[in-house]
């Protein structure tokens, strides 16, 4: 898979797998909760990013109880 990595910002990708996941979470009576501010960049290639949130919102749905939360955060740092 190629690397093509450029700034993003984090809270549209997230958006976009919270999407993804809309159905399924509902199933669950699972609420996905995007704490991250439009204001945080990061360097990364989309696709990779993309993948990887996939992943990890994927599992957290199978692995979340009923009712259960998914809470997605970040913070920004100096450098």
């Amino acid at each position: 898979m190629p690397y093509n990595p450029t700034s993003l910002q984090l809270d549209n990708i997230i958006n976009s797998v919270k999407i993804t996941f809309k159905t399924a979470a509902n199933v669950k009576g699972i609420q996905i909760t995007n704490n991250i501010s439009k204001g945080v960049n990061v360097y990364a290639d989309p696709n990779a990013l993309n993948t990887i949130f996939t992943n990890l919102v994927d599992n957290a749905i199978k692995y979340t109880p009923k009712g259960g939360k998914v809470m997605l955060e970040a913070r920004a740092e100096a450098n």
